[in-house]
């Protein structure tokens, strides 16, 4: 782009230039033009990617602010134009390997089944984009409002566990700390009066997450200072995390002290929505204690004392925008030609574990446990007896994974919510096929009977019990070659007294549980024989379709 500029001194005027401004104006209409086809190509291209976002802000109260970022961001933007006026929309070629990261990223994701990376490169190839087209000085202008719009991500749900243990463990505090006796059960709590639940709703993440991205643009809009910024953006964190603490102990004080007639059911709702939205007025009200004065955007527009006249080369922006869809193309083709979709008439071999004595298996099943992991193409359900102790096993079986069909994913549940309710989780050390491993456990209640839960990942035929672990060997074998199938792999048990007892009794039982492995590598082996088995009957009927139809031509060209 040629350009001249021409320095303004701060008592010196200088007239319009017509055939600058027009030339600035016509590069401004091809740059933001070049936008809307990316941005419409990109929505198009990853349209499920897009569709998924929407689909959970719709469906989860956790997102429903996500619809406001947009709009937020686009204002944001719209208020710092006159800080754009007189610079020119240059290409940013460092942008190109940027986006070839970020759909290599997205293809990952997709391979990996992992929504959260999808919807992360979809959003960022967005932004990159607007960089890439409009050059990196304008993108700096207009930081802030872009990186807003990764809060449409929606992220944050891993926190609630995390969440539900944190609040929890403050109401049992403030419990001790006002003289009432108090009993913590996992996330149970036990006072004289009655029981609470800390259910997921009580984590307070709803509150968390709005109030981070409230806190994002508080710090942008009230402060110059990065320590202030930083500062107000901390209490965002930390507030909300400590006032809904105190809404759970409130609520449990108001019940107990009112004999259960308050702070129950609805009320229970109205109360934490009184209070939090005092809590946020109270947070404003201390970010603006100490807000600093802002120059106006007439002012900081001032401020620019550069002119650029450029002569408009608006092909760039054009040529750019081809390239941007061009990646995302290949990235969208990479992803469709990673998918695989089981046969619909192959069944999966599935065969019981094999324990030693003096373990035997039974034809009794635990009633009222029915562990859910979505997209599984096969589960076997079996369980074990030791004298009077039983152990049940529950193995998640999957042909091959995709999208909404994961050993790792956050709809799999072993817990109901309904008669079982988690009280706990966390790693325990186990021996699988004779060999020391980490498991993953999860704890839960039910009225007086609690339940353990041992389970871990069959992936790209090894064990693993870290989530992350399988994605990337889920990954690996998809793009590289490896074991295509995978299994979730599950024991459990009961107890009365402590759940040591049952960790004692798992422990025993997988120590005497044959090898798991070599049975999930001799399904596999069964399941790619059956598949070529079909392909082959497939071929063949092709074939004779095709010969017989040589033979009608034949017969009616006759």
């Amino acid at each position: 782009m040629l350009e001249s500029k021409l320095d303004i001194g701060p008592d010196q005027a200088i007239g319009p230039d017509p055939e600058a401004e027009s030339a600035l104006r016509r590069q401004w209409q091809w740059s933001l033009g070049a936008i809307c086809v990316v941005w419409a190509g990109l929505i198009l291209l990853f349209l499920e990617t897009g569709q998924s976002m929407v689909d959970t802000w719709l469906s989860s109260t956790l997102f429903g602010h996500c619809f406001l970022i947009p709009p937020v961001s686009a204002y944001l933007i719209w208020i710092r134009r006159k800080r754009l006026s007189g610079l020119a929309p240059r290409v940013a070629k460092l942008g190109f390997p940027m986006l070839v990261v970020l759909a290599f990223g997205g293809l990952v994701g997709a391979v990996s089944g992992t929504q959260a990376v999808q919807q992360l490169a979809f959003v960022s190839m967005l932004v990159v984009s607007v960089i890439t087209i409009l050059g990196w000085r304008i993108a700096w202008r207009i930081a802030f409002p872009l990186f807003f719009l990764f809060f449409t991500i929606p992220f944050g749900e891993f926190a609630i566990a995390p969440l539900q243990d944190v609040t929890a463990v403050f109401v049992v505090y403030m419990l001790q700390l006002v003289g009432i006796p108090v009993y913590l059960d996992g996330l149970f709590i036990h006072i004289p009066s009655g029981s609470f639940e800390v259910a997921e709703a009580c984590a307070g993440v709803r509150f968390l997450i709005s109030t981070i991205a409230l806190g994002f643009i508080g710090a942008n809009q009230m402060y110059q200072s990065t320590k202030r910024r930083l500062a107000f953006i901390a209490l965002s964190f930390i507030i909300p995390i400590i006032a809904n603490g105190f809404r759970a102990f409130g609520i449990v004080m108001l019940a107990h002290l009112s004999d259960f007639t308050i702070a129950v059911g609805a009320d229970h709702l109205t109360y934490g929505f009184i209070f939090l939205s005092f809590v946020t007025i109270l947070l404003l009200a201390i970010g603006f204690s100490f807000r600093e004065a802002m120059p106006s955007e007439r002012r900081r527009a001032g401020a620019e004392r550069m002119i650029e006249l450029t002569n408009g080369r608006v092909i760039l922006p054009v040529l750019a925008s081809v390239v941007i869809l061009a990646i995302a193309a290949s990235a969208d083709a990479g992803r469709r030609l990673t998918e695989y979709q089981v046969a619909e008439d192959t069944t999966i071999p599935l065969r019981s574990i094999a324990v030693s004595a003096p373990w035997e298996e039974v034809n009794v099943a635990t009633p009222n446990w029915n562990p859910s992991f979505v997209g599984a193409d096969s589960e076997l359900y079996s369980s074990y007896r030791r004298d009077d102790q039983q152990v049940d096993v529950y193995l998640a079986f999957y042909a091959s994974q995709r999208q909404d069909a994961e050993v790792v994913n956050s709809s799999n549940r072993f817990e109901d919510g309904v008669f079982w309710d988690r009280a706990g989780g966390g790693t325990y050390q186990a021996t699988i096929d004779g060999e020391a491993r980490k498991v993953n456990y999860v704890r839960m209640l039910a009225h007086r009977r609690g339940r353990v839960v041992w389970y871990w990942y069959w992936v790209d035929g090894r064990f693993t019990a870290n989530p992350y672990i399988a994605k990337l060997w889920q990954v690996k074998a998809r793009l590289f070659g490896g074991v295509r199938s995978a299994a979730a792999i599950a024991v459990a048990t009961d107890y009365t007294d402590a759940p040591v007892d049952a960790h004692d009794l798992l422990r025993d039982f997988t120590t005497q549980m044959e090898s798991v492995s070599a049975m999930l590598q001799q399904a596999e082996e069964e399941l790619l024989q059956e598949e070529q088995a079909i392909s082959e009957k497939t071929s063949a009927g092709q074939q004779t379709a095709d010969s017989r139809a040589e033979e009608l031509n034949r017969d009616g060209d006759q």
